[in-house]
């Protein structure tokens, strides 16, 4: 209860003092404290008995030290409907008994009589008005303790409320617990497969059964148009780059059949992928839908092609074969994949030979053992060597038989010319025992036999080169007299066969350069290095141009002893490669250093050598570089740590390296991915 003051009329400043500081309308605290006490009585009563309530002859005690009398009359209006709201209706009135001031008088002026009289007047009113109070009092206090029965029953089930929401917040913890566990668990679910989709080299499309894209890996786009956007629409509403195949027939006749559809297909760009489409499986084992992978086959197919051509265009006869085994899984016989025509001609077979048994075609091979060693080759891993004698065309021939999976590759080569000079060199040896008149004679023909020997590996290599040829110059023709009638696409065909094949001629030509760095025979000279170089780079001056590059020598080269023809050779490999791996990083030109330094004291530990008999000419660039870890792979034969992003042979550095073997040397290397590498040669000083 506020007892605020609403609205007050007449002379109620006689009564009420507003507060100086913290201004409010609380009438008990705005009256006089002797009319606080009675008012607030008189106000619990009207209340209580929602009836009209008078309290007379109130003291109230003055300031200074006057006394006066006020009569208190409370009204409820609590039910009143004509009024918007409840309220008590106050009226203070001053009492027309005057009042006096407590100061001392004669006896003589004022009777005894009539100060007694007041006295009891004012003693009864007091006690009127302190019964009112204990009244008010007892009644007060047997609601307050109603109340606190009230409280304590109503704390008591709030306790046990609070115990059940306990018990029951500890079960939702540990529901919750669960439950973050298990989002958890699906929060690293999705995470694995937006790594495996985002780093994966495979293009996935996730089909639901309506058709509606539900996932698919960045590897895709380059054959459907999708993106982000896309999940949650039609995949027949999506455009795709396929050439003659129709995805979507596919993908219905998956989800009709439940069966897998896999075949070989090619886009607009000229790439070759696997497409394989199969069923989207739940875990109950049932179908909701398709996944639709594509496998980039594109450099397998040229491969293939290439290997094709070589397969076709070999000296040397070659054949594939596949074990045929019985329920035992013992081999029992060979069945031919492929076979080459230079290997049909030397067989003597005039008919097809894929799919047929080897027993079938040469019988003798179980009773010779060689059937045998086919099988042990299968078993063992081990490369198997030896020596024919074909009796149908009268030849000799070094075959060769390797492990290739479950099956062999042999390769046949035509040794007859060397075996009838082995022949000749026999009978000769023997001739020398019986005369020693022919003797000269005999060691002329040996010393012209074992050239022809030497000779032989050359020849053969270089015979490689007539067929290339051939299909460059009719290729050539061919295309200058059709071109006009040949569509892009064939024409496409065309330049990529041309192109094969002179890469091919390359690669066999640095063979043959490879192989003739084996002739430790021939003189050698002073060479200046620094001369050698200039003479180079004037020869690169179109690729070092095209490249923006700077081919610098920082200070002066020694002079070394060496074969000048192969320290060019040497040099220009190793400044052909700095300029086909530069990078044409921003703001930074692509610079070839060449310098004579100490040699690290790492090169010498490695290699065991005295500084002092060794000179090292570094070179140096600023290109991609590689990671160190390659610095001996590198210089092996067809080894390319770029694959096919940079034209060559991969035979450049094992050239290289072979140089600088024949002339007692070595040669290493030391690279930082996307920082540049540099080669460290170390040859005798002269």
């Amino acid at each position: 209860m506020h007892f605020n003051v609403k609205h007050a009329i007449g002379n109620y400043k006689n009564f009420i003092r507003l507060p100086d500081d913290n201004l409010h309308f609380n009438l008990i605290k705005l009256v006089p404290p002797d009319i606080a006490i009675a008012l607030g009585v008189s106000v619990r009563k009207s209340i209580n008995d929602n009836g009209r309530t008078l309290m007379k002859r109130v003291l109230v005690h003055e300031e200074n030290n006057n006394v006066r009398f006020v009569n208190i009359i409370v009204k409820p209006y609590h039910q009143q409907k004509e009024f918007q709201q409840s309220f008590l209706c106050i009226i203070l009135e001053e009492d027309s008994f005057e009042g006096r001031a407590t100061k001392t008088v004669e006896y003589d002026s004022i009777s005894s009589q009539q100060r007694i009289d007041d006295l009891e007047r004012e003693l009864i009113d007091t006690r009127e008005n302190l019964q009112a109070v204990i009244e008010e009092i007892e009644t007060a206090n047997e609601e307050l303790q109603s109340t606190s029965e009230e409280m304590i029953s109503t704390n008591e089930e709030l306790q046990s409320t609070n115990e059940e929401l306990q018990s029951l917040n500890e079960e939702l913890h540990t529901v919750s617990g669960e439950h973050q566990l298990k989002i958890k668990e699906l929060l690293e679910l999705n995470d694995d497969m937006n790594n495996y989709f985002n780093n994966s080299d495979i293009g996935q499309i996730l089909i639901d059964k309506k058709m509606i894209t539900r996932k698919f890996s960045p590897a895709v786009t380059r054959i459907v148009n999708l993106i982000e956007a896309d999940i949650g629409r039609s995949i027949q509403d999506i455009s795709n780059n396929l050439k003659d195949v129709d995805l979507i027939g596919d993908i219905k006749e998956v989800m009709k059949t439940n069966e897998p559809i896999e075949k070989e297909i090619s886009i607009q760009d000229d790439h070759f992928y696997l497409m394989r489409v199969v069923p989207y499986v739940k875990r109950d084992r049932t179908s909701d839908g398709a996944v639709i992978n594509f496998i980039d086959i594109t450099e397998t197919k040229k491969l293939n092609s290439l290997l094709k051509s070589v397969f076709a265009s070999s000296t040397n006869g070659i054949t594939a074969l596949k074990t045929i085994r019985n329920n035992q899984e013992r081999i029992i016989d060979f069945e031919y994949l492929m076979i080459n025509p230079t290997a049909e001609q030397f067989l003597g077979m005039t008919h097809a030979m894929e799919g047929r048994r080897l027993l079938s075609v040469f019988p003798e091979m179980k009773q010779n053992g060689q059937f045998e060693q086919y099988i042990h080759v299968i078993e063992s891993g081990q490369t198997l060597r030896y020596e024919h004698y074909n009796q149908t065309n009268d030849k000799w021939f070094d075959i060769t038989v390797v492990k290739m999976l479950d099956g062999v590759v042999t390769t046949h080569n035509n040794i007859t010319d060397r075996k009838k000079a082995i022949n000749i060199i026999a009978k000769n040896y023997e001739d020398l025992k019986l005369t020693s008149d022919q003797l000269e004679n005999t060691n002329v023909k040996l010393e012209r036999s074992n050239y022809d020997l030497l000779q032989f590996a050359s020849v053969a290599s270089h015979d490689l080169k007539e067929p290339l040829r051939k299909i460059q110059a009719f290729g050539n023709i061919l295309q200058e007299k059709i071109k006009e009638k040949l569509l892009p696409e064939e024409q496409s065909y065309f330049n990529k066969m041309i192109s094969a094949s002179g890469r091919m001629q390359t690669l066999i030509e640095d063979v043959l350069t490879l192989s003739k760095l084996s002739n430790n025979g021939i003189s050698k000279e002073k060479v200046d290095p620094n001369y050698t170089i200039k003479r180079i780079s004037d020869d690169l001056e179109i690729a070092i141009n095209e490249k923006n590059a700077k081919v610098e020598i920082k200070g002066t080269l020694p002079i070394i002893h060496a074969v000048p023809g192969q320290m060019r050779q040497l040099f220009q490999n190793l400044i052909s490669n700095s300029i086909k791996f530069s990078d044409n990083k921003e703001g930074e030109v692509p610079t070839i250093a060449i310098e004579e330094k100490k040699i690290p004291q790492d090169i010498i530990k490695k290699l065991g050598i005295h500084p002092s008999e060794f000179v090292c000419i570094t070179v140096k660039d600023n290109g991609i570089g590689f990671e160190n870890e390659y610095n001996e792979k590198i210089f092996g034969v067809f080894q390319r740590l770029h694959g096919r992003n940079y034209e060559g042979t991969g035979i450049g550095l094992a050239i290289a390296r072979k140089i600088v073997e024949n002339h007692g040397g070595y040669i290493t290397a030391h690279g930082e991915l996307n920082q540049g590498s540099e080669f460290f040669i170390l040859l005798p000083k002269a």
